[in-house]
């Protein structure tokens, strides 16, 4: 029995609903959907590396469907920072129309969770990486390169002219009842945080005062979770995976 069958389950048994005839499959995979992107927020266990090949007619990188939220950005080993629209608008009110050598500022301003904006834009960059991705040529160099013809890293900066390097908390791919557990992106030890999220979010939608009493138990317990994993996590030494993307959605 898979993972993703196995939390649907302990979720059924502990709200009394072996029978599946108050909650569904489909609300049950919706809820677990929703407690695996809300538990990485909270504890910021899935992060990622991506290599993000820059555009001279780009100035707007669309990553929505891959990134939940910037961490840090890198470009020529260096930290940008983040500026507003409004610091930005200080050191010039050509800012946005501007084309430079080399990325100076990022911003996030006006602009939807995992987009960025990069300042000024490059000129001189091109992208020679195969796009294998709707979203952005994603691709995992983490496995064996020969194998899958997939890039070194060495070969990757070789070929990418001008990149941003981005530290991400990454969204999770999204999953179905046939998930198989190798696809689930998180660590088995979380799953009874998900279990405790997902009865939380049922039961505090329950017109049932007790029921509502209950859901805030458990809400309480998969935050006393969460805690937890965040101080294991500051202890660890943890790397980001490393990923690789040519990116060719940006827009001026």
């Amino acid at each position: 029995m898979s993972r993703v069958t196995n939390i649907i389950n302990d979720v059924r048994l502990e709200l009394g609903d072996t029978s599946s005839q108050r909650y569904t499959d489909d609300i049950l995979i919706r809820q677990l959907n929703i407690a695996t992107e809300n538990f990485i927020f909270a504890t910021k266990c899935l992060k990622e590396r991506i290599y993000m090949g820059l555009g001279t007619a780009s100035a707007i990188y669309d990553m929505r469907n891959y990134v939940l939220e910037f961490e840090r950005v890198e470009y020529n080993n260096n930290k940008i920072e983040a500026l507003s629209f409004t610091e930005l608008d200080n050191i010039s009110s050509e800012w946005q129309t501007e084309i430079g050598e080399e990325v100076k500022y990022v911003t996030f301003d006006h602009l939807p969770r995992g987009m960025i904006r990069v300042y000024p834009r490059v000129s001189g960059a091109f992208n020679n990486i195969e796009q294998n991705s709707l979203y952005g040529g994603l691709i995992d160099i983490t496995i064996n390169d020969d194998t899958y013809q997939i890039p070194s890293i060495e070969d990757v900066e070789e070929n990418l002219e001008k990149y941003l390097v981005l530290y991400v908390l990454k969204k999770p791919k999204l999953i179905t009842i046939s998930t198989l557990d190798s696809e689930l992106e998180l660590h088995s030890s979380y799953d009874q945080a998900l279990i405790h999220f997902i009865k939380a979010k049922l039961l505090r939608n329950d017109t049932d005062a007790i029921n509502r009493q209950y859901g805030n138990e458990e809400l309480q317990l998969y935050n006393n979770f969460c805690s937890r994993v965040i101080v294991d996590n500051s202890k660890s030494n943890n790397v980001a995976q490393t990923r690789v993307v040519k990116y060719n959605g940006g827009f001026e």
